[in-house]
């Protein structure tokens, strides 16, 4: 009975120092693997989403900036940065000829509004330029609805252009049964001059 109880008790402790041995050479190690495993997973994942927002925040960056660059070129179509004096003739000589009224005669003259542009203090702003003018003095003929068609163009007009008089004379030559007038229209658009220090 002695015997058993030893043979029992040695037995035991076999499998108690085979479990012990079997927990220290493969559960340990595989627990431990299976930990780094998932710390590496997670570490891997809050990476990912790292980068997700880094993307997604790049993103709306462009995007900003495409929409700042739209508005931007917009302004610069409206107010360009030089006189541009060629480029707002052949605006007004294509409004011209879609409205179907005639140009008999432009004249140029330009000027800058230097006091536009002073600070609180009397000081120049450097974030902002003086605003250059460009006015046109054009010598019209047609009819009246060309007129107004001439008018409403110039308004639609990407380009800024300020009509700042308009004078109405009566043509002796009439078309097709329609009366033809004759308009001296003065126009003023607008640029961005460079400072004068």
């Amino acid at each position: 009975q002695a015997t058993k109880r030893f043979i029992s008790m040695i037995v035991s402790l076999v499998f108690l120092v085979a479990s012990f041995v079997l927990y220290l050479e493969f559960i340990q190690p595989a627990y431990f693997d299976a930990q780094n495993i998932k710390g590496e997973q997670l570490s891997l994942k809050l990476f990912i989403e790292r980068e997700q927002q880094t993307i997604e925040r790049v993103k709306n960056l462009i995007s900003d900036y495409e929409a700042q660059s739209r508005e931007r070129d917009a302004i610069l179509l409206a107010l360009p940065l030089d006189e541009d004096i060629g480029g707002a003739l052949a605006q007004v000589y294509g409004i011209v000829v879609m409205s179907g009224i005639e140009m008999q005669s432009a004249a140029i003259a330009s000027g800058i509004r230097g006091s536009d542009f002073a600070g609180s203090e009397g000081t120049v702003s450097s974030l902002r330029r003086p605003i250059g003018t460009t006015v046109f003095n054009l010598a019209l003929s047609g009819s009246y609805e060309s007129l107004k068609d001439f008018l409403s163009l110039l308004e639609t007009n990407i380009r800024i252009f300020d009509v700042k008089r308009i004078k109405i004379g009566k043509s002796p030559v009439s078309s097709r049964g329609v009366d033809n007038f004759t308009y001296s229209v003065e126009l003023t658009t607008y640029y961005q001059a460079r400072q004068q220090i």
